[in-house]
């Protein structure tokens, strides 16, 4: 015999189920839930508190899904589910050099060679470069002491004698600027005015008068008693209108100061960097197995990321790093590795392209650039 009390309770508790928010997939599922009635019946009282305790059950279990779909579209994705390999280019006459990148396009020097390649994100063409220098010393582009920084008309190309400046659309050389006393540079950065090139065989960091092309200001970071050790100034970084330096066998970083072109500020980080860039406001610096995040004003690790990594990059208003044949992207808000992309190939280079990352990877080298899906 029906009980009319208890009709109406699950009843109510049916139409109260009905009426909240739900992810599609689970409303469907919960509304096709079949209302059929078991066979035997139980006492009346047994039967309302077993009805009373399914309405709490499914309560909790509603509660749980409209807080996890809610907290899917604010959270963190998976790893490596945001951003992906869309372009992938073998690149064939020499094994990896130095990487630059801008405006959609990648530019990869080869050791040995005189050639320079460019990679068109938008096409996936690869095209090469006018001869850049028939009189390269030796066999070409060296080992490891070649860097490569794109500008908004020009591509700056560092040899281990001279400084070339090339048309960003032809690639053909405008000029040359001879640093032979310089000696290996192995980083570059700048802006529209002036360049900054580290030279390993001197310890310093020269300025360069772009319009120019003249070094206008010579800094020699090696002379600073926190650098005695240093071998090679291999990194640099501009932040807070100083120019940050980083180099093997010092655990200090030097602040260089555009406007008296001296070393101002040092500080110690717990290990030998392998390389520095700047995002967010901070420093960020990778050594031995961790990047390290540094505040400049106090030289402060605030955070620490513990991963292998050398070369870094910045992009898509995040950090990214090399790690072994990995590409890991590190979230600037939550210092935690958001992204891990394998490109299978040892990475040698990384370059942001402002959303986009190149990568150089392999022996015979290959770009690949990393989006994020849209």
């Amino acid at each position: 015999m029906a009980d009319p009390i208890l009709d109406d309770r699950l009843r109510e508790s049916g139409q109260r189920l009905a009426e909240q928010p739900l992810p599609p997939g689970l409303r469907a599922r919960l509304l096709a839930v079949p209302a059929a009635r078991p066979a035997r019946r139980a006492p009346r009282r047994a039967e309302l508190a077993m009805a009373l305790a399914t309405s709490v059950a499914l309560g909790a279990v509603l509660a749980g899904a409209v807080l996890n779909h809610r907290s899917s579209k604010s959270g963190p994705a998976p790893v490596g589910q945001r951003w992906h390999e869309t372009l992938r280019v073998q690149v064939t006459g020499g094994p990896n050099g130095a990487l630059g990148a801008s405006g959609g396009s990648a530019w990869l020097t080869t050791r040995g060679t005189t050639h320079l390649f460019r990679v068109d994100a938008a096409t996936g063409r690869t095209t090469l470069a006018p001869t850049l220098q028939p009189d390269l010393p030796g066999t070409g582009f060296p080992d490891s002491q070649s860097a490569v920084l794109v500008t908004a008309d020009t591509i700056w190309v560092a040899t281990d004698n001279r400084l070339l400046r090339l048309d960003r659309e032809s690639g053909a050389r405008l000029s040359a600027l001879p640093i032979s006393d310089v000696g290996p540079t192995h980083a570059l950065i700048g802006d529209g005015t002036t360049l900054w090139a580290a030279s390993g065989d001197v310890g310093a960091v020269y300025r360069i008068d772009v319009a120019t092309g003249r070094v206008v200001a010579t800094i020699p970071v090696r002379s600073t008693p926190a650098f005695e050790g240093m071998r090679d100034p291999g990194a640099l970084a501009a932040l807070d209108g100083m120019i940050w330096v980083a180099g093997e066998g010092t655990t200090s970083v030097a602040g260089i100061d555009p406007r008296t072109n001296q070393v101002t500020r040092t500080f110690a980080i717990p290990d030998v960097p392998a390389d520095i860039v700047a995002a967010d406001g901070t420093l960020w610096i990778a050594a031995t197995g961790r990047i390290d995040r540094v505040d400049p004003a106090t030289g402060r690790v605030t955070a620490t990321i513990p991963v292998a990594a050398g070369s870094l990059a910045t992009a898509g208003g995040a950090v990214w790093a090399e790690s072994g044949n990995d590409v890991l992207r590190i979230d600037v808000a939550s210092n935690r590795v958001t992204d891990r992309i394998d490109v299978h190939g040892a990475v040698f280079a990384l370059a942001g392209d402002g959303d986009a990352v190149w990568v150089g990877s392999g022996t015979e080298p290959t770009l690949s650039r990393i989006t994020r899906d849209r």
